[in-house]
């Protein structure tokens, strides 16, 4: 029931803006590999630990994973990497149906003053022009880069990078793009977590502790 989906929204942002209170805390941004910051388990409760020493934990979304597959449709087209005949101006238009429901739920869920707004796949995937190729599509590909370019415009200037420690594609978008990141976005302090079965928690929770600590 889309009407009734809305009007759940629409109470849930007020009831959000009543509870919540007005403090000046860090935001740390989550990005990376779609299991790993997804799975608190994988990611050894990696959020909890950041809102134990005081910060906000700023969430990835899930939605963007799926409506990359409309640039990567085009990208693919137009760069010789897929054959297809299907005109552009159609997967643009299928987009548009989800996008005008997606500036819908922008509109009421912003009765909630902290609420982080859906964006535009086509200008998300406009911002990584320069850092790296939108043929760039394994793992998560030019969408890493898109999540934080994202966060930082959002003001979410410190952003974790979690890559499963045998993802060779996320290990070489995510940490060949830092250099690039930081010379556009001098703000941004990102920090790189590798993830595997044989981490141990010291190593990750060191880390994290030195990026939380640089945190101003």
């Amino acid at each position: 029931d889309p009407k009734g989906l809305m009007s759940l929204i629409a109470k849930a942002a007020v009831d959000f803006d009543e509870i919540t209170d007005d403090k000046d805390i860090p935001a740390v941004g989550i990005v990376g590999e779609i299991f790993l910051k997804f799975n608190p388990f994988a990611h050894q409760f990696l959020a909890r630990r950041i809102i134990d020493k005081g910060c906000e934990v700023v969430p990835p979304l899930l939605s963007p994973f799926f409506l990359q597959e409309f640039v990567n449709a085009i990208v693919q087209k137009h760069m010789g990497l897929k054959c297809s005949h299907v005109p552009d101006f159609l997967v643009k238009s299928i987009y548009s149906l989800i996008w005008r429901r997606e500036k819908k739920i922008n509109a009421i869920a912003s009765r909630f003053r902290y609420f982080r707004p859906f964006t535009n796949i086509f200008e998300d995937a406009k911002e990584v022009n320069g850092v790296v190729s939108l043929a760039a599509q394994f793992g998560e590909g030019w969408l890493l880069p898109s999540d934080i370019i994202s966060m930082v415009k959002q003001g979410v200037n410190n952003v974790a990078s979690l890559q499963p420690f045998g993802c060779i594609a996320n290990h070489v978008v995510s940490k060949g793009i830092e250099k690039k990141l930081k010379k556009l976005y001098p703000q941004l302090n990102l920090v790189s977590l590798d993830f595997d079965s044989g981490v141990s928690s010291v190593n990750v929770t060191n880390r994290l502790l030195l990026f939380l600590d640089s945190i101003a």
